[in-house]
């Protein structure tokens, strides 16, 4: 029973690491975006 347990705890903790990366990207494209206009903008 506790196995089962473990194993559904594992699947969601892979689960909140696939959105974690997602949004990780996410906020990635928005910072280079930023820098670019930054960067534009200091011309």
């Amino acid at each position: 029973m506790q196995d089962m347990e473990i194993t559904r705890q594992v699947e969601e903790m892979r689960m909140d690491k696939r959105i974690l990366s997602q949004i990780g990207e996410s906020l990635l494209e928005r910072g280079n975006a930023v820098i670019k206009l930054l960067s534009l903008a200091g011309r």
